[in-house]
């Protein structure tokens, strides 16, 4: 399944989403919303892992 495509085409969104937690990348792969921005992906990617602890 092919990430968002803006994650994709942006290198510094590319390489934070690559530092995630596997679980975390599937999390936001499986959801697939529109992330637009890094500060998207960041607060998506804090809530999943706040929610996980």
């Amino acid at each position: 399944m092919p990430t968002n495509k803006q994650i994709e085409n942006d290198p510094a969104m590319k390489q934070y989403f690559d530092s995630l937690p596997p679980y975390v990348q599937e999390n936001i792969k499986q959801a697939g919303s529109d992330i637009c921005s890094l500060e998207e992906l960041k607060s998506c990617a804090q809530n999943l892992m706040r929610g996980q602890n």
